[in-house]
């Protein structure tokens, strides 16, 4: 069980330092393909997959430490899973 939350977690976080690169700036383009925002990156998401798309939102909405937590938890022992 422990491997398969770990393959989850190291999943969750690939994905999203992708898709969070495609925030939009402040000029209301996205910061990476310089489209207007949402670019394809997050209308793709979205219509392929409403619950991974509603993820990423939430974890768009973290900074610095708290998006780093939610990313890479430690997680050492089997108890470290309980509750998941």
């Amino acid at each position: 069980m422990k491997a398969a939350y770990r393959s989850r977690d190291t999943w969750r976080a690939t994905f999203a330092e992708v898709v969070l690169q495609h925030e939009p700036g402040e000029d209301g383009a996205c910061i990476t393909c310089l489209r207007p925002a949402p670019c394809e990156i997050w209308t793709s998401l979205e219509d392929s997959n409403r619950g991974v798309f509603k993820e990423m939102e939430k974890l768009s909405g973290l900074d610095g430490r708290e998006l780093e937590l939610a990313l890479y938890p430690e997680r050492v022992t089997d108890r470290d899973f309980d509750g998941l």
